[in-house]
């Protein structure tokens, strides 16, 4: 309402999002993600789509805090959705990599937890900011944050070796 937008356009922009990021679950990243069955390697690793997944979030929250529009909502779309479709499913991917077999149900469950109470607090706080500063403030913030995700993608990374180029850290 804030940009302008009547009940019915966002009626219009809901489905969109939804049919985009279901489209994109069931067709790209099943053929991005899958290993090839000679070679066993991937043509995305889940350090890149998770990286592809928050830039994508980074840049389409950025967009929307400077021009707060539903014409930038509409442009940010695809990005918003490469976004969900990555950053939903890849980190249960990596922790479940990265975890020892033994301890994957309870690193599972703890991501399932704190990915619930982001689901509570996120809302709430975007809206307090919203209220307080303006609406472009919620998605700087956003942003921001997403910025701060992928600088402690590209540490992990390095600390454990997987940057290209670079050799893996002595344990």
């Amino acid at each position: 309402q804030r940009i302008g937008w009547s009940a019915t356009q966002l009626g219009e922009f809901s489905p969109a999002w939804g049919i985009s990021s279901g489209t994109l679950s069931l067709t790209l990243w099943p053929l991005l993600l899958k290993a090839d069955a000679e070679t066993g390697r991937r043509r995305l690793s889940d350090q890149a789509a998770l990286r592809m997944g928050v830039g994508s979030l980074a840049l389409a929250c950025g967009a929307i805090a400077i021009w707060p529009t539903a014409s930038t909502l509409w442009t940010t779309l695809p990005l918003a959705t490469v976004a969900v479709g990555m950053i939903r499913t890849i980190p249960a991917s990596l922790l479940t990599t990265a975890a020892p077999s033994c301890h994957r149900g309870v690193v599972l469950g703890q991501l399932d937890a704190a990915s619930s109470l982001c689901r509570v607090l996120l809302p709430a706080s975007c809206g307090a900011i919203s209220d307080r500063f303006g609406l472009w403030a919620a998605f700087a913030v956003q942003a921001g944050l997403c910025a701060c995700g992928l600088v402690l993608i590209e540490a992990s990374a390095w600390l454990a070796g997987t940057v290209p180029g670079q050799a893996p850290m002595a344990r």
